[in-house]
């Protein structure tokens, strides 16, 4: 495994927490344990998946991005849902907004396609059939 040089890790929720890509540490893994109860199909395998990974390469340096990163712009009014206020502070219930690797991919590569900024277009995910 002599010529990995990082290992990247995709974890599914990040909350309000992350809103980029962070290098992982015992710090990060204690704050994934705690938003496990947000994705809670997803973010155990993620933790034990980087745990392997990190046992398997203790030197090499180990970088989470979260699917919930790219949606952390949203203002406010985007993302509360008509809740009580202290049901969002108290429990985090709000909209994240998924898929956000590829959201920004596919973003960045139809801005880059037509010669345009990010966020000056606008494209959809359609499924195939």
């Amino acid at each position: 495994m002599s010529e990995i040089d990082a290992v990247g890790h995709r974890v599914v929720h990040g909350g309000e927490i992350y809103s980029e890509s962070v290098l992982i540490g015992p710090k990060e893994i204690k704050t994934f344990e705690a938003l496990s109860a947000m994705a809670p199909l997803h973010n155990p395998p993620n933790i034990s998946g980087i745990k392997a990974c990190q046992k398997l390469m203790p030197d090499i340096p180990h970088v989470a991005v979260f699917d919930t990163a790219f949606h952390q712009t949203m203002p406010p009014v985007a993302y509360m849902y008509g809740i009580k206020y202290e049901d969002y502070e108290s429990f985090g219930i709000r909209r994240y907004g998924f898929h956000g690797t590829s959201h920004k991919y596919v973003s960045e590569r139809a801005a880059c396609s037509i010669e345009q900024t990010v966020g000056s277009t606008s494209y959809h995910h359609l499924p195939l059939r």
